[in-house]
């Protein structure tokens, strides 16, 4: 069994495509996952599951709220090794407030020319670095301001995306590090 951390791509959001945390638990667990903890509003959800294929994995939730919610929501997933990795790499962490790091989720490896695009926006004092299907950021004027927005990194890239601040990462981190240790080990 894998446990597994699944975003949520632009629900609760101003009002739009609304999604109540207690009715997407329950659907995951109507899919045989186990162990659902949701997260705040914006749709983070930790899950332990057998599902060996992440691809495969993210089609079936897809589909499931799509089909239980009546709208598209796309799914970006990463195992908890994975969001572990994440919270440890941040290049920035370092030397910047926490409240002014996020960190961006790509469903894929963008392409050499998506990433020129990218290198050759004009940031202000915005600071990223791309690593794989990750963005980190620094926003030291706030996330409010940046002029590298979830909107503008998807526009850019030309794929979905979905940022998490820093506090967040770290709570996602702390409760799928939870749902490993309760997880049952064969003996």
């Amino acid at each position: 069994m894998t446990i597994y951390i699944s975003l949520l791509r632009g629900i609760n959001v101003g009002g739009q495509k609304k999604v109540p945390m207690a009715d997407l638990r329950a659907l995951y667990e109507t899919l045989g996952l186990g162990g659902v903890t949701s997260y705040i509003q914006s749709g983070n959800v930790i899950f332990e599951s057998g599902e060996a294929k992440e691809a495969a994995l993210v089609l079936r939730l897809e589909g499931a709220i799509e089909d239980r919610f009546g709208f598209a929501v796309p799914v970006i997933l990463r195992t908890v090794d994975a969001w572990r990795a994440i919270a440890r790499r941040h290049p920035l962490q370092a030397h910047a407030d926490p409240a002014h790091l996020h960190v961006t989720c790509l469903p894929r490896w963008p392409s050499a020319s998506a990433v020129q695009s990218l290198e050759a926006r004009e940031t202000g004092g915005d600071r990223f670095t791309l690593d794989g299907r990750e963005i980190y950021l620094h926003c030291p004027d706030g996330y409010a301001r940046s002029r590298l927005t979830n909107t503008v990194l998807e526009k850019t890239l030309g794929m979905t995306a979905t940022t998490r601040n820093w506090r967040t990462v770290g709570k996602l981190l702390e409760l799928g590090g939870e749902a490993v240790a309760t997880v049952k080990r064969p003996e």
